[in-house]
């Protein structure tokens, strides 16, 4: 089980002289990005768990988007890569940007899937969200129903992977993503000094993470744009695997062997 000196469990698909690296969303692991990174042999992807999450999981605590971005681009440091891409999903999204911000030399582009809005969940929905997923850590009926909420086509193989993944997370790391303030960081104003490509994929029917916020990330990176996929939800990359690839190709092939 390949693991970095910090103790994150990682997996690398894939050959190419063009480096992905796939940073899942939050509760998730490398497990929900698999399907999809499948499509993408021509490129040498690297598949990593956060800290707190699937096979790093002993190696969380918080879940603040600077450590875990410090953890993912340490984790591309040590295997010897300086020029790579990352897409990210839901929370995976907002870490994805934060690497960017941070590392910007590094980053060829960044793809958000239902991105993390960089002014993080702030208002009464998402504290009302924030307050019901809080308690439900290693609730897998609690957590089933509530993910099955968020998706219009229920994806049964992806819900329980999704549920299994969300129960192992580190306790510490669940809660201090839903109650401990993690959820509201915001790198909203570093946007605009942003240099590198960033595509935000949004799910016109996302019923956890404002999709006007999204829309507002993609319009304030400089080189910023969005796509709106229409009929889908939160959990888009297992209600309609084929539509998100065919967008993460565009968005590749748009900016492909050039750096920021």
């Amino acid at each position: 089980m390949p693991t970095s000196s910090a103790g994150i469990y990682y997996e690398e698909q894939g050959a190419g002289s063009d480096v992905l690296l796939w940073i899942h969303g939050f509760g998730s692991s490398t497990r929900g990005v698999k399907e999809v990174v499948e499509q993408f042999d021509g490129y040498r992807s690297i598949l990593i768990d956060l800290p707190g999450f699937g096979r790093s999981a002993a190696a969380g605590n918080g879940c603040r988007f600077p450590a875990l971005a410090a953890a993912a681009h340490g984790l591309m440091s040590e295997l010897g890569i300086d020029d790579y891409s990352v897409i990210g999903y839901s929370m995976g999204g907002g870490v994805a940007l934060r690497v960017a911000l941070d590392h910007p030399e590094a980053i060829r582009q960044v793809i958000g899937v239902v991105p993390f809005p960089a002014q993080g969940m702030v208002g009464e929905a998402a504290d009302a969200m924030a307050a019901a997923m809080g308690p439900l850590h290693g609730n897998a009926e609690a957590l089933r129903f509530a993910y099955t909420a968020m998706s219009n086509y229920p994806p049964t193989a992806a819900l329980d992977e999704l549920v299994e993944d969300s129960c192992n997370a580190h306790p510490d790391t669940w809660a201090d993503m839903m109650v401990g303030g993690g959820a509201k960081f915001s790198q909203f104003d570093e946007l605009g000094s942003l240099s590198v490509p960033f595509c935000s994929i949004i799910g016109a029917d996302d019923v956890v993470l404002s999709v006007t916020d999204q829309l507002a990330t993609a319009a304030q990176v400089p080189r910023g744009r969005a796509v709106v996929l229409s009929g889908l939800g939160h959990l888009m990359s297992a209600e309609d695997p084929a539509r998100v690839i065919a967008e993460i190709h565009a968005s590749l092939a748009l900016h492909k062997g050039a750096n920021a």
